[in-house]
């Protein structure tokens, strides 16, 4: 009864909600197959083949993965899709999206890799809101790369200028202490492994109304360091160091590029004083 009811709820989704187009397009229908791994869709003009009836009902298609690609009908598969900044307020949140299932692949097998191998995300990330009269998404190599780079942990920087202090009229050598490049690599994806090269540059605001950068490399200390700054006027300022991340996805051949990301570190107070000197007699 309870797959009874499953089955039911889904072909009503799709009646009323995958099977929908554009007007003037040509219009698709999409059956769930029997074993719930997946769907089946194909042109309306094609509606009188094997599996469906002439009277555009929606029906199950008997058999499932490989052997219905076979006829060049696309098969789309149900996972749990991570939506970044997809919650009532800005948070992740996870709701159910469609992939397309590549020849000779199992549509279970796709249907159980979601944006990450988190295990249950439903209960890591709250139910996305839903929309009125919104359509199923799709997943393509680009948007599961831009999926899987929102979710990383980038590198921060931590930055440090010696010995805690600075000396107007002399420079202050900034030490990022940070990574400039990184290179996150995921095996298990339905489109292959995915590799994701990330490079990061620095900016640097001094606190009193200077900004420096790009930086395209690692900050040092004195006396080799590349990003310095003399203060002119004693004070207690706060340093920011932003990192702004550009970064390439690449599932075999097929390659893309990925929005940027920033990362940030900051010194607060940092205490800018100055030398006098004493002539004794």
């Amino acid at each position: 009864m309870r797959r009874f009811l499953i089955l039911t709820s889904l072909a009503l989704l799709l009646l009323g909600v995958v099977s929908g187009t554009a007007e003037g397009a040509a219009k698709q229908k999409c059956h769930l197959l029997t074993d719930l791994s997946g769907y089946i869709c194909e042109d309306e003009e094609e509606a009188t083949e094997v599996g469906t009836e002439p009277s555009g009902a929606v029906m199950t298609v008997e058999k499932a993965g490989i052997e219905s690609k076979a006829s060049d009908r696309p098969v789309f598969a149900p996972y749990e899709r991570i939506v970044p900044n997809g919650g009532t307020n800005g948070e992740p949140c996870v709701t159910t999206g469609y992939r397309e299932v590549p020849d000779n692949v199992d549509p279970g097998v796709v249907s159980a890799l979601p944006d990450r191998l988190l295990g249950n995300i439903r209960a890591t990330y709250p139910e996305c809101p839903v929309e009125t009269g919104a359509q199923p998404s799709i997943e393509t190599p680009q948007s599961y790369a831009r999926s899987y780079w929102k979710l990383q942990t980038l590198p921060v920087p931590r930055p440090h200028i010696a010995p805690g202090r600075a000396i107007t009229g002399m420079l202050a050598y900034l030490e990022t202490r940070g990574t400039a490049t990184h290179t996150y690599t995921e095996p298990n994806t339905p489109f292959g492994p995915l590799t994701v090269v990330a490079t990061g540059k620095y900016y640097v605001d001094w606190g009193d109304g200077t900004e420096t950068g790009p930086h395209s490399q690692e900050g040092g200390p004195w006396p080799d360091g590349s990003i310095t700054h003399e203060y002119i006027h004693i004070g207690a300022y706060d340093v920011v160091v932003t990192e702004r991340w550009t970064a390439t996805w690449a599932f075999g051949p097929e390659s893309g590029v990925l929005d940027e990301l920033r990362t940030v570190g900051r010194i607060d107070d940092f205490p800018v004083q100055q030398i006098q000197a004493v002539v004794l007699r």
